[in-house]
């Protein structure tokens, strides 16, 4: 969450590090709504039905994201394709090691 909104590749000072974190832990912490229109209102600007509406789905979407990697058929399948991928590079080192080492091949 942070490095999306304060990248590494990107050199950016020492100030905006530290309010991307705060930013970053006040939205995990209270959620998106309340972090908006708290800060909004420290800075003196209206908070308008948009910005919550908007908010409030982002809210929503990470909710569901969250109920999604909870749910067992998901971490099942989630499983399943690592192993997989893990089978598959298994046999590609196999086919580089048949083919680089072998009886006389010196």
């Amino acid at each position: 969450m942070i490095w999306a909104k304060c990248p590494k590749e990107i050199f950016v000072n020492k100030r905006r590090v530290k309010r991307t974190v705060t930013e970053a832990v006040c939205e995990y912490n209270k959620g998106t709504v309340r972090t908006i229109v708290e800060t909004q209102k420290v800075l003196g600007v209206p908070s308008g039905g948009s910005t919550k509406q908007l908010a409030t789905i982002l809210d929503c979407r990470k909710q569901q994201f969250r109920k999604r990697r909870q749910n067992t058929s998901n971490k099942l399948a989630l499983k399943l394709i690592k192993n997989a991928i893990h089978r598959k590079e298994l046999l590609v080192e196999k086919r580089r090691e048949k083919m680089t080492y072998g009886a006389g091949q010196f």
